[in-house]
């Protein structure tokens, strides 16, 4: 019987043990990576592109700067750590899990990257309004950029004082232009929005009956004025011509009226009057054309049989009246940021501004600063720009332009009352003592053209009280544009 040969299993384990070898290298590593192409080919390897998809290890270290070469990492710039105080890198402040990272949750990132990528730790973008929801301050995301903000339009903006969402920064500020109120008027000394139910519309276009509401303005000042009670007691007049007198007779109100001009209907007529107990503010009008042989004024402000009123003139302009600018008398006033020009005639015993039978200064008012007063005419041998009659209180004036009023004799520039005093004032040809004044030309653009801004160098520019803190000038632009304000109603442009 032939015997059969015994059949070897050596070869065969050895053939099983290499292809279980080459398994094993064939199988991919979950933590090698490569995202360069030089990566990817060295040391003979296949050059393919291998990013890391573990989103808690999606950093790959190709130069193996963190570590071993080719390897997906939680962090390419995180360091091991114990306690917080390990990490010192700024932009890796928190101790988590033995490690530096930027986050562990959301509050520990800035509104500029606010949320929190939980598999890598780092600050990334919000992408809608619940990921702002818990910030104080910036509650509302803005996802073209992916930050956290304070408002994305006005309906965010809550407090009364900043009532507009900024376009540039989205953040809430104070109104600086009516167009930007949903009523069309800005208070822009409270930096607030007037409520529409509070107003009371002018147009010079407008109805000569009515209720002036917004849909349906009226045309007079003495319309709107009928129409002020306790609760409705703003008015806002359209720019253009209105004609007919403006008396405030025992009312509350405040009138915003940038672009808007006053004349009177009849001679002897002053334009605007305030008396009987009035508490009247009046901002941004044009008062001119009072005439007749009575010799009216522009303003106007006397008790009357009702009490001592009170007038705030600001930013308007007072100019060509017969009888003069503005009269005070016996009367509570703040008269700032004003052009009182070209009142009274040479045959007239006219002043550009009168402040009379003044018995105590109370809180702010009694204030005359940033105005210019200048081209009043009067008869010789008076004072022409500013006079002070009566002053039982000593009143301080300050940071004002009275310049180049005519005068002819013994005539001066200021004058009466010596309780009234003068600093950082552009006061001349006839000069005024006190601190800080000057008797320079002021350098006006166009006195012949009624144009009573600065030339950019003027004498008066950068020298007006360096406490002065009023933010803006006559015609809303910002104080101070150098390292001081300019004397009088107009701030120079730098």
């Amino acid at each position: 019987m032939r015997s059969t040969p015994a059949v070897s299993v050596r070869p065969a384990l050895f053939v099983l043990a290499a292809l279980a070898a080459l398994a094993s290298c064939m199988k991919k590593d979950p933590d090698f990576c490569c995202s360069t192409q030089e990566s990817c080919s060295r040391n003979g390897g296949p050059g393919v592109l291998t990013p890391c998809t573990d989103p808690e290890r999606p950093f790959c270290d190709d130069d193996g700067q963190y570590g071993i070469g080719r390897t997906c990492i939680a962090d390419p710039v995180s360091n091991p750590c114990e306690t917080p105080a390990e990490c010192t890198n700024p932009d890796r402040p928190v101790c988590l899990e033995r490690h530096c990272v930027q986050c562990g949750a959301s509050p520990d990132c800035d509104a500029a990257s606010p949320v929190c990528d939980q598999g890598t730790h780092l600050c990334g973008s919000c992408e809608g309004n619940d990921d702002c929801a818990l910030r104080a301050g910036t509650p509302r995301c803005l996802v073209s950029t992916g930050a956290c903000v304070a408002c994305l339009d006005g309906g965010d903006c809550a407090a009364a004082a900043a009532p507009v969402c900024d376009p540039g920064t989205h953040e809430c500020r104070a109104c600086r232009a009516d167009t930007e109120c949903a009523s069309a008027v800005c208070d822009r000394d409270a930096g607030s929005c007037v409520a529409e139910a509070s107003i009371i519309y002018l147009s010079p276009s407008g109805a000569a009956a009515g209720t002036c509401t917004r849909a349906s303005p009226c045309s007079t000042f003495a319309l709107g004025i009928a129409q002020v009670n306790a609760t409705r007691n703003v008015i806002k007049a359209a720019p253009g011509m209105y004609t007919g007198q403006v008396v405030l007779d025992g009312v509350t109100v405040s009138i915003f009226a940038d672009g808007a001009t006053a004349q009177p209907s009849a001679l002897n007529q002053s334009v605007v009057v305030v008396t009987n107990g009035a508490d009247a503010t009046i901002k941004g009008l044009t008062v001119t054309g009072a005439g007749g042989a009575t010799n009216p004024v522009g303003v106007q402000c006397s008790p009357g049989a009702g009490g001592t009123p009170t007038l705030r003139l600001e930013r308007s302009t007072v100019i060509a009246n017969a009888g003069g600018g503005v009269s005070i008398s016996n009367c509570e006033f703040a008269l700032v940021n004003n052009v009182v020009a070209g009142n009274g005639g040479p045959l007239l015993s006219s002043v550009g501004v009168t402040i009379a039978q003044i018995s105590a200064a109370t809180g702010p008012l009694h204030d005359f600063s940033f105005n210019t007063v200048t081209s009043n005419v009067a008869v010789a041998n008076t004072t022409t720009g500013v006079e002070c009659v009566q002053i039982a209180t000593p009143l301080a004036f300050a940071n004002n332009i009275v310049y180049a009023n005519q005068v002819a004799g013994t005539g001066t520039q200021v004058g009466g009352d010596a309780d009234c005093s003068w600093s950082y004032s552009d006061i001349g040809p006839q000069s005024a003592a006190g601190m800080g004044n000057l008797n320079m030309d002021p350098l006006f653009v166009d006195v012949a053209g009624r144009n009573f801004h600065l030339m950019g160098t003027s004498p008066a520019k950068n020298v007006a009280d360096p406490t002065a803190n009023l933010p803006v000038d006559i015609d809303l632009e910002s104080r101070p544009q150098g390292g001081r304000s300019d004397m009088g109603a107009d701030e120079v442009l730098e």
